[in-house]
């Protein structure tokens, strides 16, 4: 998986989706891997890769490369596009297989439903069950053959609850705007109009906080935000949210203000979940 710089999205629109997808058929084929499970977010990606030869470097860094170059030239932007090295976890077991291919497909859950999970186009999840075309890239018989899953008992086993999926992570925060701006303005003691308001040289730092935790529980785009609160343009967000993690690390007052409205979020809506970090040499991994 990899994600963007300071957790900036690396999709503004389906288009970018749609040139991301067209360039993973173009690296399986020049590098030999296969794709056997997919989710694309808003900032992030994850691939469940089998690699037969030793170029699973060689292809990711040529996959992000080539998408970073559309990106850039597309937004009229320059630097890194993501925020690293892609990060790995290698797969050993047939029932880590399983396993990791149901938390890449529950990815969606961030912005969607149970019920909807299939219907997200851009994962894998809908191609597995028939509801879509399979791309030529897309291997789904490995999963179905190490358990012997048929359609119907494959989505019951993504789209059931496990008692790991919480510590796992496989429940993000399913958080609208308005659920976000209404506690900063509880906590911070400010109106929630106030967030949606800017003057030159007064600092406001509820605007600030509200712009990076909708940006963090993925509630809206970059461009969403840029029209939410009157910003000029997608950069314009990506320097509000790059400068309220700045804060956090240096305004202890700013950083209190973000520990207690995180705190309230999530014992309304449960714990936002986080991604598999650690990297590992392997041919079959996440």
């Amino acid at each position: 998986m990899n994600r963007g710089a300071d957790h900036q999205d690396i999709f503004s629109d389906d288009n970018d989706r749609i040139c991301f997808e067209a360039l993973l058929d173009e690296t399986t084929k020049r590098f030999g891997i296969e794709i056997h499970a997919y989710c694309l977010m808003g900032n992030h990606f994850h691939l469940v890769v089998y690699c037969p030869t030793e170029s699973l470097s060689e292809a990711i860094q040529h996959l992000t490369s080539m998408y970073a170059n559309h990106y850039n030239r597309k937004y009229e932007r320059s630097g890194s596009l993501f925020g690293g090295r892609f990060r790995s976890v290698t797969i050993e077991t047939d029932a880590q297989l399983a396993q990791v291919s149901r938390y890449v497909h529950r990815n969606p859950l961030a912005m969607t439903t149970v019920r909807a999970l299939a219907a997200y186009r851009w994962s894998s999840f809908g191609i597995y069950l028939s509801r879509r075309p399979r791309p030529k890239w897309i291997h789904c018989d490995t999963v179905f053959a190490i358990h012997n899953f048929t359609l119907d008992s494959y989505q019951t086993f993504v789209e059931s609850p496990q008692p790991t999926d919480k510590e796992f992570g496989f429940e993000p925060l399913p958080l609208r705007c308005e659920d976000i701006e209404t506690e900063i303005s509880r906590v911070a003691g400010v109106d929630v109009a106030s967030l949606h308001t800017s003057k030159r040289a007064v600092p406001n730092q509820p605007r600030l906080l509200a712009m990076l935790l909708i940006s963090e529980a993925r509630a809206a785009t970059s461009s969403d935000l840029a029209q939410r609160y009157g910003i000029a343009s997608q950069s314009g967000v990506r320097s509000a949210t790059r400068r309220a993690r700045v804060l956090l690390s240096h305004d202890p007052q700013f950083a209190r203000l973000h520990m207690l409205v995180k705190a309230t979020l999530r014992s309304l809506n449960g714990t936002v979940g986080s991604d598999p970090a650690s990297h590992s040499k392997g041919t079959f991994g996440v």
